[in-house]
C-alpha cells in the first residue's frame, strides 16, 4: 500500500460521487459499490486503482446512453393499448 496508490483512490471518490470506494485490508484489493439508481448492481473489485478507474469509467459510460424520459405525451395523443384476448374460439 502506498501514498501514490492511496491518493488515486481519493482523486476517484471525488471523481465518481456516490460511489463507496476503499482498499480492503485482507487483500489489498480495491472495492467499489455503485450508488442506487445505476443499471450495475452489487460490488466491483479491482485490484489496484488503476483497473478499478476503467471498470468505473465502463459502467458509468452504460447509463450515458440513456435518454432522459421527457414529459408524457397529452392523453389524446398516446396510444391507447389494445387487448386481445388469449384464447379465441373458433366454431367447427
Amino acid at each position: 500500500m502506498t501514498a501514490e496508490n492511496d491518493s488515486k483512490l481519493d482523486d476517484l471518490t471525488r471523481r465518481y460521487p456516490g460511489w463507496r470506494i476503499w482498499r480492503g485490508h485482507a487483500t489489498g484489493d480495491v472495492w467499489a459499490l455503485p450508488p442506487p439508481g445505476l443499471r450495475h448492481h452489487g460490488l466491483v473489485c479491482a485490484a489496484d486503482a488503476d483497473a478499478l478507474e476503467a471498470k468505473l469509467a465502463e459502467i458509468t459510460s452504460w447509463d450515458s446512453f440513456r435518454q432522459p424520459l421527457g414529459p408524457r405525451p397529452p392523453a389524446h395523443l398516446a396510444r391507447r393499448r389494445q387487448r386481445f384476448p388469449c384464447w379465441t374460439i373458433r366454431s367447427v
